[in-house]
Order: structure tokens, then sequence, then C-alpha cells
């Protein structure tokens, strides 16, 4: 194979590790921010479909 070998240092290592939690982090509350946008979002569709149902059946 043509990849580069190299050696990781202990302190590598731990690079590694700090920066990968760290981007596991940014991107758990990025997929929480998105959940709860989604989720408000949906409630809104609700209403809005709750409006028309009442506004059409209304018209009965």
């Amino acid at each position: 194979m043509g990849g580069r070998h190299y050696l990781l240092t202990p302190q590598g290592i731990e690079q590694k590790v700090r920066m990968t939690v760290e981007f596991q982090h940014l991107d758990l509350q990025e997929y929480e921010r998105l959940k709860a946008e989604i989720e408000e979002l949906r409630h809104e569709a609700e209403q809005q479909d709750n409006q028309l149902f009442q506004s059409w059946s209304a018209k009965d």
C-alpha cells in the first residue's frame, strides 16, 4: 500500500482524543439543536393543520 506510516506519540494520542471528544460534543450539540427545531416545526404544522380543519369543518 502507498499510505504513509508514522509513529503516534503519547502526546499525539492525547491530542487526537481531545479533538475527537470536542468534535463529538459539538456534533451532539448540533444534533440536539436540530432535533428541537424539528419538534418546534412539527408542533407549528400540527397547529396549522388544526386551524385549517376547524375552519373547514365550521363551513359545514
